[in-house]
């Protein structure tokens, strides 16, 4: 009874070695009105990361004040958790400068975590922060710098002046755009 030795395989073997060849079917690359939709947005932030706009920049901006110079240094457009510095350069000319404090917005300032300063922080107020620096011999130079790192997303405004004694000697608006 049962099938044993060749005679169960020829069944199978009539089919052949290969199995049966794929019909042919045209094969069309369509595009729905939503696909044209998501390319585009796909382009444009290609684009906008190849000239820059997701990296991160640092603006410069410097003053004169009488002979003296400040240059500030700080992130204009950062990462999220990403660390960049803030650097205050402030060149005495002719005269010394007596009592020298950096000031910065403590609102500004708020937009990122793990914030050190050398020189360090002196004192912490709901305005501002202040840096005290005390005196700068003529022809000398200062550096005041910072580590910032980015912890807030969106738009962070603030303002920094170098002030000797009660004169505001330069001030900057600060801008910084974190991105998430």
């Amino acid at each position: 009874m049962g099938l044993q030795g060749p005679e169960w395989l020829t069944p199978i073997m009539s089919v052949g070695p290969y199995p049966p060849e794929a019909p042919s079917i045209p094969r069309k690359l369509r595009f729905y009105p939503g696909n044209a939709i998501v390319l585009a947005i796909i382009l444009v932030i290609v684009a906008m990361a190849l000239l820059g706009v997701f990296g991160v920049s640092d603006r410069q901006v410097r003053a004169e004040a009488g002979t003296a110079s400040v240059t500030v240094t700080y992130p204009s457009l950062i990462r999220y958790k990403m660390v960049d510095p803030l650097k205050v350069i402030l060149a005495a000319g002719e005269q010394p400068i007596e009592d020298v404090t950096v000031v910065i917005s403590t609102g500004f300032l708020d937009g990122f975590s793990d914030v050190t300063f050398q020189p360090a922080i002196d004192l912490v107020t709901e305005q501002d922060t202040f840096i005290g620096v005390n005196d700068l011999p003529a022809h000398e130079t200062l550096v005041v710098s910072g580590s910032l790192q980015a912890e807030r997303y969106w738009l962070h405004e603030g303002r920094l002046e170098v002030r000797s004694g009660d004169e505001t000697l330069a001030g900057f608006d600060l801008a910084t755009f974190i991105f998430p």
